[in-house]
């Protein structure tokens, strides 16, 4: 029997092998996080495998990405933004541009010409904050019919944003009360000689009526 390999076998071969060097995307998570920058380096979350002597797949953890650029939601000339912190361990899913990015990510130029030709390489990765595994789903809290915002602590109009935002209710609850301080007040009546002493007022207070989170400028 022939052990020549057939022309098909042979391009089906270099195919597989050229497609084991493509990525696209792929779960990962955050091993360390430069917030000034927003840049970060990832783990991929499934493992890799390459081909041993005998043909057989060896599986094997890839290298951690360092330098992969977060995507934040952003627009408006740069005037509206959608952050929050990242730890380590947080999930992300890692995209893979199709041409090398280098000069993109360190460019303000409308259009850059890549200097390597690579394509869909580990080394043109960028990331973006979502909790992708069904193990440990978003929290029912989290979700509902409506746009749903958690955090312990939440800064609306910029970072420096430090003036509590009133609760309605709170508000409502203050003004009752003082409405009803006003619609239940007397006065005593007045008598001639004038009495030795008069009635004193008790000085009141407002209550709290700022959120426990949410901060506004």
């Amino acid at each position: 029997m022939s052990t020549k390999p057939q022309l098909s076998d042979v391009i089906s071969d270099a195919i597989r092998s050229e497609l084991a060097t493509v990525h696209t995307s792929l779960p990962g998570r955050i091993v360390d996080y430069d917030q000034a920058t927003q840049i970060a380096t990832v783990q991929i979350g499934v493992q890799f495998s390459r081909r041993g002597l005998d043909d057989e797949r060896i599986p094997y953890t890839p290298s951690p990405i360092s330098g992969v650029p977060i995507l934040w939601p952003t627009g408006g000339g740069g005037k509206y933004s959608d952050t929050w912190p990242l730890e380590r361990g947080d999930e992300v899913w890692i995209h893979f541009a199709e041409r090398s990015i280098d000069e993109w990510v360190m460019s303000d130029a409308d259009v850059v010409t890549p200097a390597s030709v690579r394509r869909f390489n580990l080394s043109d990765a960028v990331a973006t904050p979502a909790q992708s595994s069904r193990k440990a789903p978003l929290p029912g809290a989290a979700v509902a019919d409506a746009r749903v915002i958690r955090g312990d602590e939440i800064r609306l109009g910029s970072a420096a944003a430090s003036d509590y935002v009133a609760l309605a209710s709170l508000v409502k609850a203050e003004l009752d009360a003082l409405w009803n301080a006003v619609n239940t007040h007397t006065h005593p009546i007045v008598v001639t000689p004038a009495p030795a002493s008069s009635p004193t007022l008790t000085p009141g207070f407002s209550g709290f009526v700022a959120s426990s989170k949410v901060k506004s400028e």
